[in-house]
């Protein structure tokens, strides 16, 4: 189901508020708003659709092995999204999808009708099959792809809190973000899979046609919703406008700026094919992308002061439902909401009271915490320190890695990013891209490097290499946002201490970030899932931090634009702590880092949930 999300975490910084990255996903996951209504509620005619059922949802259970119905959904799942085809598969010869043409989904009512059957179905024949002979790895698999169809099919009522336009992470920022990296990716892939020719580059053209029919499906998507009275807040569509409009008159070079760099520096391609391949880029784009987000710009001029708009999903039964299955995906465990926003206080609570215990023990900590550290003014050089520090407290590995500057349109919005290699890949090197969001030796970049490399998401992704994952796995494992994010925010005060801080000044640096991601997080939940009005909100944060009434309704607005978008972090790193805490409670003894590193990947990828199961807890 292409609109759930996987694949890359990329960071995104909001500067003008808080300093916590935000979680970005290539695939278009749901970011929310309103609630479910048929959308022949909202127009004058629908358009009819029929679907051919899938092997998955209808094959004999009977006949079929979990391995063989993990490869089967893959295959079929990887055929609905261009991108993710391009992201995550070198050759498709690797998995018998060279005749197969990619059919992506669409964001109609009739697609997403057919998806909740598809995930109905599928988890009718996986409740059907022998499990009693499952490895550890296979089991978790098995209760992943299940939680993950259980999820899906809860959101059967819930067409209309999707928010494909979020002002934070929606189509008009990921589209170019997708085109851009997948372009660098296809090249590899041409490469390797030594197809360098003129006419494969078609293959990547058709996701223009793919893109612009999406944006047209938005555009109707978002007339339907404000007809219900269902639509964005105006200052969020304004937003949203003014960022259309930058594409628009730029004629979206950022949607092509990659692909034309490929095309020239390629030396396999002639002068003339250079031309015609870039040329036939930009008419695309003319084409494709612009005409969409313009049908997109017009439904959006429609809000104004008067318009009714969606407030938030305490309103409804459905829209608790969807915040729970946003909150679920995002952090990675079944804690209710009332659980996590406790959680998050409790936990802001705490931190601040140990951040002023080392301010206490050294009034200089913070005017220290705002000095570069000089010996680190050679990316190569601190990322190689990083690498070899973390010897010490991690499980070893091979590392296989290298930088990558981030592509011009994507500079000074990603602080930088890792980049996952394709499960087949060929290519010896991962990749970290860095950006200029933040200078060379500050805390703020050495953190990227951290949280990017090693022991962040390269390390991250290199050991589980070394697991075997089936690729269905990998596509499972990619959607573990807070399994992801938990681990790389709690692993950040070893790079600040493997770069030089002291350990108070690395904790302190720590707290920083923390407290950032712990107060947003819990003006979330308490803004879109409890309903608490403006006041409210102000009146609680201020009762556990001394912000003032124009920082907090900021936090609120930037909560509003993408539901549960910081809870990754937050409740990630909450859940790293507990876990470590309850395994060092159960054998009654402190664990050294590296014991509790190889304790936390005895476990393959998984759910906190599953993980203190599997850990005896």
């Amino acid at each position: 189901m292409k609109r759930f999300q996987f694949g890359l975490q990329a960071k995104r910084g909001i500067r003008n508020i808080v300093s916590v990255a935000l979680v970005f996903s290539l695939a278009f996951g749901f970011s929310g708003c309103n609630k479910t209504t048929k959308p022949n509620d909202a127009t004058e005619t629908t358009t009819v659709r029929e679907f051919s059922k899938l092997e998955s949802q209808t094959v004999d259970a009977s006949k079929l092995t979990f391995h063989d119905y993990s490869t089967m959904i893959f295959k079929e799942d990887i055929l609905t999204s261009r991108e993710m085809y391009i992201q995550l598969i070198q050759d498709p010869k690797d998995f018998g999808l060279q005749d197969k043409n990619v059919t992506p989904s669409r964001l109609t009512f009739e697609d997403f009708q057919h998806e909740i059957q598809v995930s109905k179905d599928r988890l009718a024949v996986l409740e059907q099959l022998d499990v009693s002979k499952l490895n550890q790895m296979e089991k978790v698999e098995y209760e992943l792809l299940k939680d993950e169809l259980e999820r899906q099919i809860s959101l059967e009522d819930c067409y209309y809190y999707q928010e494909p336009l979020s002002p934070l992470n929606g189509a008009q920022v990921a589209i170019s973000s997708n085109l851009t990296l997948c372009a660098e990716r296809f090249f590899e892939n041409m490469k390797e899979n030594n197809e360098q020719t003129a006419k494969k580059l078609d293959e990547y053209f058709l996701m223009y046609e793919d893109y612009g029919q999406y944006l047209q499906d938005v555009a109707v998507f978002e007339r339907e919703k404000i007809k219900l009275g269902l639509g964005m807040k105006k200052n969020h569509a304004e937003e949203v406008i003014a960022m259309i409009k930058k594409i628009t008159d730029s004629d979206a070079a950022d949607f092509t700026s990659e692909i034309i760099a490929q095309i020239q520096k390629a030396d396999f391609f002639t002068v003339e094919e250079k031309a015609t391949l870039s040329d036939k880029a930009i008419q695309l784009a003319k084409e494709q992308i612009i005409p969409g987000f313009r049908a997109i710009e017009k439904e959006l001029e429609k809000i104004t002061d008067q318009t009714e708009c969606f407030t938030n999903f305490s309103t409804t039964e459905e829209g608790k439902k969807y915040y729970r299955a946003l909150l679920k995906k995002s952090i990675s465990c079944n804690d209710t909401p009332e659980q996590v926003q406790a959680a998050l206080k409790e936990s802001f609570t705490s931190i601040s009271a140990e951040f002023t215990e080392l301010y206490q023990a050294d009034p200089n900590l913070l005017s220290v915490l705002m000095q570069p550290l000089s010996q680190w003014t050679n990316t190569d050089e601190l990322i190689h320190n990083l690498v070899e520090k973390s010897k010490d407290d991690f499980p070893d590995i091979d590392y296989t890695f290298d930088t990558k500057t981030m592509p011009q349109e994507l500079n000074g919005v990603y602080g930088g990013l890792f980049f996952p290699p394709a499960i087949d890949t060929t290519v010896a090197d991962h990749y970290i891209y860095l950006g200029s969001l933040y200078k060379e030796a500050t805390p703020q970049y050495i953190q990227i490097i951290a949280h990017e490399g090693a022991p962040g998401h390269l390390y991250q992704h290199e050991y589980m290499e070394t697991q075997n994952l089936s690729p269905l796995y990998y596509r499972l494992y990619y959607q573990l946002t807070g399994y992801l994010e938990g681990w790389t925010t709690y692993i950040e005060q070893f790079g600040y201490e493997y770069a030089g801080y002291t350990k108070e000044q690395a904790r302190a640096l720590e707290i920083s970030r923390l407290m950032d991601m712990y107060i947003a997080s819990y003006v979330d939940i308490s803004t879109n899932y409890f309903g608490w009005d403006d006041d409210k909100v102000i009146q609680e944060v201020k009762s556990i931090v001394p912000l003032d009434d124009n920082t907090i309704k900021s936090i609120i607005d930037q909560t509003q634009k993408a539901p549960t978008l910081f809870q990754s972090y937050a409740m990630g790193n909450i859940k790293m702590n507990q876990l470590k805490q309850a395994l060092e409670e159960k054998r009654n003894t402190t664990l050294t880092p590296k014991e509790f590193h190889e304790l936390y990947y005895s476990v393959p990828p998984a759910t906190y949930d599953i993980l203190f199961r599997e850990l005896g807890l």
